[in-house]
């Protein structure tokens, strides 16, 4: 095993997380729902159904 292989990966996008919202002065829970929505978009651009994916974002709309 190299010196930068990481034996535990998920304890390690925890760690650095949590130094980042330390540093940043942001709450944990938020840069961790932002990451995981993040990863999440990234795995689905990588699929191999990505064309046939459709997104859609939605807006709150009041009819006068």
């Amino acid at each position: 095993m190299s010196a930068n292989q990481v034996k535990n990966i998920a304890s390690s996008v925890k760690n650095r997380l949590l130094a980042a919202a330390r540093e940043g002065g942001k709450p944990f829970q938020s840069l961790l729902t932002h990451y995981a929505l993040e990863r999440f978009l990234f795995r689905l651009s990588q699929s191999p159904l990505k064309e046939k994916l459709h997104l859609w974002i939605w807006r709150s709309s009041t009819v006068a």
